[in-house]
């Protein structure tokens, strides 16, 4: 097995953030999807495997999201702006004032707000895993996030988190795999309790906390930046879009 990176602890807020650093080169903040562990992510062979490849791109930044996996238990779903402050308070404490940000899932959503809410910390922004669907008959056509798939993974986590049964929604090719299922079994054992990942795959990625305002003008600098950015980098923030499979790719100009 690959060397597991040192684990180490930034305060935010009310909470100690667990967040490793490993690689070398230009920063990439890492954002995983759902529930998950620092650590029990290196004990899958294949998934130490694209780490390492993650790392030979740059100097990777991840982190356990609040309430999950090394991170401090904290009672609710925290809201976007929390997550936006915690992300920012973990570059910080592993000194990089300006990172490339990739995010899965709804690691995929907190990446987009923080591009939106703090555009001079990131150079290039890559999402994927995001349940979304086209909106069509309106004056302007777009993308929404899709309830139905939203459901259908919340169920799942609802049903049997613990037994391993989101693995086939999120990873069929793994399916007959024992020891694959065997790791997701344990890598949800500790990331999160039931109730936790249940209540995270209830909440909309986009749920306001007190400070909902400020949520509203980000997702509104969100959408605005990336019709932008078809056209022209903005600026001081990512660079144009480009598409890419399995997601959407902002990144810099080659």
């Amino acid at each position: 097995m690959t060397d597991i990176p040192e684990t180490r602890y930034v305060r935010s807020g009310d909470a100690d953030l667990a967040y490793q650093v490993f690689g070398s080169g230009a920063d990439l903040v890492a954002i995983h999807g759902l529930p998950g562990h620092l650590e029990v992510m290196w004990e899958l062979p294949e998934y130490a495997a694209f780490l390492d490849r993650l790392g030979t791109f740059g100097r990777v930044i991840m982190f356990d999201k609040r309430g999950t996996g090394m991170s401090d238990r904290v009672p609710g779903v925290p809201a976007a702006e929390q997550h936006m402050e915690d992300i920012i308070a973990v570059m910080d404490a592993a000194g990089s004032s300006r990172a490339s940000v990739a995010g899965w899932a709804d690691g995929a959503f907190m990446a987009a707000m923080l591009a939106a809410t703090y555009p001079d910390r990131v150079s290039a922004l890559v999402l994927g895993g995001l349940c979304l669907k086209a909106l069509t008959g309106g004056r302007q056509p777009g993308l929404a996030l899709d309830p139905d798939a939203i459901k259908a993974l919340s169920d799942r986590i609802e049903a049997g988190w613990r037994q391993g049964l989101v693995a086939p929604v999120l990873a069929p090719s793994y399916t007959d795999d024992e020891h694959f299922r065997s790791w997701w079994r344990r890598l949800e054992r500790y990331s999160a309790t039931p109730s936790g990942a249940a209540a995270r795959g209830r909440a909309s990625p986009g749920q306001r906390g007190p400070g909902h305002q400020h949520g509203q003008d980000a997702g509104a600098r969100l959408g605005d930046r990336l019709r932008r950015s078809r056209a022209a980098p903005a600026e001081g923030g990512p660079r144009p879009m480009a598409a890419v499979r399995g997601g959407a790719h902002l990144r810099g100009a080659s």
